[in-house]
């Protein structure tokens, strides 16, 4: 069951898949932590298609030995953004903090921008706080992504954890090179 639902939060022009090639990729893993169980996913997004209207984005999910999962997901430019990797979206909070950070993904280093984010939801009836730390990298294909750190608070207990790391990135042929559909 779905309980939370993504903010929009990023304007329409800021759309980071505009910017996407056909063959872009990353693979990333996603540990969370409910309560007493955890378990972790790797998700790996590749798009297959773009136009100047949207991207075509297949999204590979692997869990706990069982078969990959495979979506197709098309990312209208036109619509407000929601993120296809991050649980929350990027969430629309006050600003608690800011920096860079130099972060190791399959021996490159990235450079870094990362945000300490903190608001509070209302889910399923129950006041839900929620802090992020997010680390983006404007060489990372795609969203950008290159780490985020998630803790929900409900009445001053965490009742969930999630981590989501880049574990490897890749490009297509640059736009010049690729066919318009």
């Amino acid at each position: 069951e779905k309980i939370y639902e993504q903010p929009v939060s990023v304007a329409l022009a800021e759309n980071p898949y505009r910017n996407s090639n056909i063959g872009d990729w990353v693979d990333m893993e996603m540990q969370v932590a409910l309560g007493a169980s955890a378990g972790s996913v790797r998700i790996k997004q590749s798009v297959l298609q773009k136009s100047d209207r949207d991207a075509t984005v297949e999204i590979v999910i692997t869990s706990n030995g069982k078969p990959p999962q495979k979506d197709v997901q098309i990312v209208d430019f036109a619509k407000p953004f929601k993120s296809l990797i991050e649980p929350n979206g990027i969430v629309n909070g006050k600003v608690l903090s800011t920096g860079t950070e130099n972060i190791s993904v399959n021996f490159k280093t990235v450079k870094t921008t990362w945000k300490v984010l903190e608001t509070t939801e209302v889910i399923k009836g129950q006041e839900v706080k929620i802090a992020v730390k997010q680390h983006f990298a404007p060489d990372v294909p795609m969203e950008g992504l290159v780490m985020t750190e998630s803790v929900q608070t409900i009445a001053n207990k965490v009742a969930n954890k999630t981590i989501i790391h880049l574990l490897n990135f890749g490009f297509g042929p640059k736009p010049a090179d690729q066919p318009q559909r």
